[in-house]
């Protein structure tokens, strides 16, 4: 009972400097434009639930309370914008479209993409079309098959896309031979 109540009490100090703490973040992922304005106080009740899950773990001979909680929501922040950040937004590849703010070429490139999908399989066209909106991990949990699946089905993809002329991607770096194109001592 008494580590119950030494729970409750070091919460009740917890709770101003949590909230303080994902209030900062948050703004600043908000400004940042890492997250959109309506996902901040998920963000933040996220961040507050880690922290109320992580106070049972909490020492005070390691670390003083205010140090704890900014370690907890700064991890917590890390994990969510990395799951959270913004993908650039597709519109669907198998509807019809009229010609857009990107004129010709975007209608061009939505046929030539609508016609390479065509000749995959409806499991590569299910993949391709979940991949604009998820990575391939979401992807892989989304649609409730392996990462070596998808994985399987990005690389059909990517073969498919080459034989119908839309090369690309990483290209060689003249100077240092490696993929990529960036020299080694650029990163």
């Amino acid at each position: 009972m008494e580590n119950a109540r030494m729970r409750e009490v070091v919460f009740e100090r917890a709770y101003p400097l949590a909230l303080r703490s994902a209030q900062v973040r948050s703004a600043a992922a908000v400004v940042s434009g890492a997250v959109l304005v309506t996902d901040r106080a998920d963000l933040e009740q996220e961040a507050l639930t880690r922290i109320w899950q992580a106070l049972s773990t909490y020492d005070p001979a390691r670390a003083g309370l205010r140090t704890f909680i900014e370690v907890v929501v700064t991890s917590q922040f890390s994990s969510m914008l990395r799951s959270h950040r913004r993908r650039p937004r597709l519109e669907s590849l198998d509807e019809q479209h009229v010609v857009g703010d990107g004129g010709i070429h975007e209608t061009e490139l939505r046929t030539d993409l609508r016609r390479v999908l065509a000749d995959v399989s409806s499991f590569d066209r299910s993949v391709a079309f979940c991949l604009t909106e998820c990575s391939a991990v979401e992807t892989s949990r989304g649609m409730g098959v392996s990462r070596a699946a998808i994985y399987r089905a990005i690389g059909r993809l990517r073969v498919a896309f080459r034989a119908a002329g839309f090369a690309g991607g990483r290209r060689r770096c003249v100077t240092c031979r490696r993929r990529g194109g960036r020299r080694a001592s650029d990163g």
